[in-house]
């Protein structure tokens, strides 16, 4: 069934379809400077992923599934509990390691893109945006292929959890500067 179409239960209530997060929270709560900034970026991030997407655990039970997101170490540690069925939560590591060089060039083309659309031309603005596209897809590409063998997903799911291993590196490496990963309201 695609990503995004509902079933109906035996009492003829609507059910997500079983390869998809339903619930999402995210550990690593820091109190960085900008700790407010960075709460807002977090539930950005959420929101986005749970609006579309396709997560299917490797021999995992039927979901839907609820899932915590949190960072240890250099590994995105996804604690799931499918949300229909009695079975328990389990957990799923994935080595991020690799990608850590991405996500800090990722976060410093993110400042540059909201600092240009303070002061710069239209077509400056567009050739950091193009560059930061870039990166983000880079980055969600990278990330697929550290998800294969363990989490089934799409390119637009695997470019949305990029989106919060980011803000969750901004939370737990304060070496990071926070700076803001969406577009402010109004903003182009």
């Amino acid at each position: 069934m695609p990503t995004g179409c509902r079933s109906m239960s035996a009492s003829g209530a609507e059910r997500p379809p079983a390869d998809q997060l339903v619930r999402v929270t995210l550990g690593n709560a820091g109190t960085a400077h900008g700790a407010a900034e960075l709460a807002r970026e977090r539930q950005l991030a959420v929101q986005d992923l749970l609006e579309s997407n396709q997560f299917a655990p490797e021999n995992a039970p039927p979901g839907p599934y609820a899932a915590e997101i949190s960072l240890e170490g250099e590994r995105m540690v996804f604690m799931i509990t499918p949300v229909e069925t009695d079975s328990d939560p389990f957990r799923v590591a994935v080595p991020v390691a690799d990608l850590t060089g991405l996500v800090r060039d990722y976060h410093a083309i993110c400042q540059s893109y909201y600092d240009a659309l303070q002061r710069a031309s239209v077509g400056k603005i567009e050739a950091i945006d193009m560059g930061r596209r870039a990166l983000h897809d880079e980055g969600a590409g990278l990330l697929a292929d550290c998800l294969k063998g363990r989490i089934r997903t799409d390119f637009d799911t695997a470019r949305r959890l990029f989106t919060l291993l980011s803000v969750l590196f901004l939370t737990a490496d304060m070496r990071f500067v926070p700076i803001r990963l969406s577009p402010r309201p109004g903003a182009r």
